[in-house]
């Protein structure tokens, strides 16, 4: 695992140190951080992309933004069978993260497109955390999957998470795909869709 930091102001950023804001904190920030950094996490033709081969190493495009953002950071990097995951520590974890992990989603998604010229199937895929929030996030996730499973197993009404990333609907799909009782279903349009849990019909 590989570490690299970025700072404006100070000598020493210390990375060893648990990040402060907790996820509650995090998800507690409203409009600001996706007004300051708006991201259309749909992709269309011609969209301005890069096509061919990239020109920059993810981790010079992750430093560039957040030098652009101007915030400090340390970074850890790990290269595993599945792609490129790094790890963003500092300050300003919450601003990065967004609401709902929303700027969280439009960084790892814009580095990706970058990285890889556009291309619909890259060679690495780039996983992008700020303080171990996906972690976090999905530990909760699992926990509500379980608990309105529950309830639909209970009373047999279907019950509606809120619109969710890929990334975390995988997650609910995956934590109750053997429920005897209960069934998932995507719906809704756009990067971000709902999630109806269903009482299985009988066969």
């Amino acid at each position: 695992m590989a570490w690299f930091f970025g700072s404006k102001n100070k000598d020493e950023v210390n990375s060893g140190e648990e990040s402060s804001q907790t996820i509650e904190k995090a998800e507690e920030k409203t409009d600001d951080s996706a007004a300051a950094f708006p991201c259309a996490l749909e992709e269309k033709p011609g969209s301005g992309f890069p096509s061919g081969k990239p020109q920059k190493s993810p981790d010079d495009i992750l430093k560039n933004l957040l030098d652009l953002m101007g915030v400090e950071y340390a970074i850890s990097r790990e290269e595993t069978d599945d792609g490129i995951h790094f790890n963003i520590s500092g300050e300003y974890e919450a601003l990065l993260i967004g609401k709902m992990g929303q700027t969280l989603d439009a960084l790892e998604y814009l580095i990706g497109k970058i990285c890889h010229g556009g291309r619909e199937a890259p060679e690495k895929r780039i996983f992008l955390d700020v303080g171990n929030y996906r972690k976090k996030r999905e530990e909760k996730i699992v926990f509500l999957a379980r608990k309105l499973a529950s309830r639909v197993a209970d009373h047999g009404r279907p019950e509606i998470i809120k619109p969710m990333s890929p990334m975390e609907r995988k997650i609910v799909h995956m934590t109750l795909r053997d429920h005897p009782c209960v069934e998932t279903k995507s719906e809704g349009e756009g990067f971000y869709k709902e999630i109806v849990l269903s009482y299985k019909k009988s066969l």
